[in-house]
């Protein structure tokens, strides 16, 4: 039982200590600049943003157009090697990728 009023008379204390306090304000121009230095950001930071996204577009078209060729390249070979046989020239493009 005295540890439950030791307890409450803590409590009561600490709850007393806090009687007279005020929340905190901020300045006056405080909102100005938070939303000045979120403006700035806001702006630098779309730059990036469209260079990575060209560089990615343009990252893309190469392999795109790399994969076309070496494709075109490979039924060329393939052509060759297989004349007048067209069914010899799809088993060939379609079954070898890798010639082991």
């Amino acid at each position: 039982m005295e540890n439950d009023t030791k307890k409450e008379v803590w409590m009561d204390d600490v709850m007393d200590s806090l009687k007279g306090m005020k929340r905190a304000s901020a300045g006056g121009d405080m909102y100005a600049r938070v939303m000045q230095r979120t403006t700035v950001a806001t702006a630098t930071a779309r730059f990036p943003i469209k260079t990575w996204a060209a560089a990615a577009i343009l990252l893309l078209a190469v392999n795109i157009s790399s994969a076309i060729y070496a494709t075109a390249k490979k039924r060329s070979l393939a052509a060759s090697v297989h004349t007048g046989s067209e069914l010899a020239i799809e088993i060939q493009s379609a079954s070898t990728y890798y010639n082991y």
